[in-house]
């Protein structure tokens, strides 16, 4: 029925009072759906806060080249992320530096001073490049399910390959969607030498103090088990005393089976790359 006519308006007149409760009932339907939908929005708020609340923090300190960080990556931290269950509940934070040198010093007069920063790495000018190749990668994509992948893949690569670095890296990043020109660009600029200034100086700063790579923490505390192998098996025992449903590999009967004390022979086996590096003091000129 059109209203927009004084003849329709005429042939259809509704009683003030009906008329008057219709637009009641349609105002308070309106605004009852609004709060439904408010509160559903909180509700669903909440839940996201109550899950990113429940992920366990993983931090992982390592230099590109040294053959135990890059086993380490390739199997114990791909093997969590593979499983999209488990992975949605770790949070992990890399620090691609390891048993290097950074140094920095101001240079400059008359109250103009410009900072120059300078890295030697265990490994040589390649491992250099190849961490602040991770860096960037992190820093262009700040979403762990686009640049875990790209970093997974180069620490396989390099197990194998006798490629650069700059080649493996090139490689990977088209693999997972990178822009590798963006990834040069990041490497080559002043922001990326202040961040790995920053990386060095916390990885040589903690308490207690790191004595290699791969060095592991797990809810801020080292931890020989995880570094050794068992990065599942201690994620799951955390999980567990946080309570809430566990992922079905924390469940399994092959994970509890693989618990066991670490022996001289695993560490021996598993040689590590010893450090760290001190990070030299700010010289002014």
């Amino acid at each position: 029925l059109k209203l927009s006519t004084g003849e329709q308006w005429k042939t259809f007149q509704p009683r003030p009072c009906l008329f008057g409760s219709m637009i009641a009932l349609l105002l308070s339907a309106a605004v009852t759906f609004i709060r439904l939908q408010s509160s559903s929005a909180l509700s669903i708020a909440g839940s996201a806060v109550s899950k990113a609340a429940e992920k366990v923090t993983v931090e992982l300190y390592y230099e590109v080249l040294c053959p135990t960080c890059a086993a380490y990556i390739s199997e114990q931290v791909a093997a969590v992320w593979a499983d999209k269950d488990l992975r949605e509940l770790v949070q992990f934070d890399l620090y691609p530096f390891g048993n290097g040198e950074a140094s920095m010093r101001s240079i400059g007069a008359s109250g103009r001073f410009s900072r120059e920063f300078s890295f030697e790495c265990q490994h040589g000018e390649e491992e250099c490049l190849g961490n602040m190749i991770q860096h960037c990668a992190m820093q262009l994509h700040d979403d762990p399910d686009v640049y875990l992948p790209m970093i997974i893949c180069m620490e396989a690569t390099t197990r194998t390959s006798e490629f650069s670095v700059s080649q493996i890296g090139e490689s990977c990043a088209s693999t997972n969607g990178f822009d590798w020109s963006a990834i040069n660009d990041c490497v080559a600029s002043r922001e990326a030498q202040e961040d790995m200034y920053e990386i060095a100086t916390y990885s040589n700063s903690l308490d207690p103090a790191r004595e290699w790579v791969p060095w592991v923490t797990v809810e801020g505390q080292h931890d020989g088990s995880a570094e050794m192998g068992q990065l599942t098996e201690r994620v799951c025992a955390v999980l567990t005393q946080k309570g809430g449903s566990l992922p079905a590999v924390c469940q399994s009967e092959e994970l509890f089976r693989s618990r066991h004390n670490l022996t001289e022979d695993m560490k021996r086996s598993r040689p590590v790359c010893m450090g760290p590096g001190p990070v030299a003091d700010t010289v002014e000129k």
